[in-house]
């Protein structure tokens, strides 16, 4: 579905993409980052990835910290450890300690850009 779309010259933005699933799955106890990106070759390969980065201080004063199952400092510091291994120059670090306007204006203007800049580019895989 999403080839025939891109293929079709439709726009995609996705949250929470392939590389969630990978970073989530090896901060498992046992996991390899490599085994774990393995099912993801071939993919469509995002033009651009915003990594929203957020004080853990800052994030356990947040509502409701700690109420989900991942939701452990731990875990969490493995996931974040993982997303840096698999950064490459298509992804954007945001600082998350901001107002949402602020951050809204802030992914608005990166992925404006980036989607106007990849009007004429080719697709790439994972």
């Amino acid at each position: 579905m999403m080839m025939s779309l891109l293929n079709a010259g439709t726009t995609l933005i996705v949250d929470r993409y392939s590389f969630s699933g990978i970073a989530f799955s090896a901060a498992k106890e046992g996991m390899d980052l490599k085994w774990c990106q393995n099912p993801e070759t071939g993919l469509p390969k995002p033009d651009l990835v915003f990594m929203l980065n957020l004080n853990t201080s800052v994030m356990m004063q947040r509502g409701d910290f700690g109420s989900e199952r991942y939701e452990v400092l731990g875990f969490q510091e493995k996931v974040r450890n993982n997303f840096l291994l698999l950064q490459d120059a298509t992804w954007r670090n945001i600082d998350a300690d901001k107002s949402i306007e602020d951050l809204h204006q802030e992914l608005l203007k990166d992925s404006l850009r980036t989607i106007n800049e990849s009007k004429e580019s080719m697709l790439q895989h994972l």
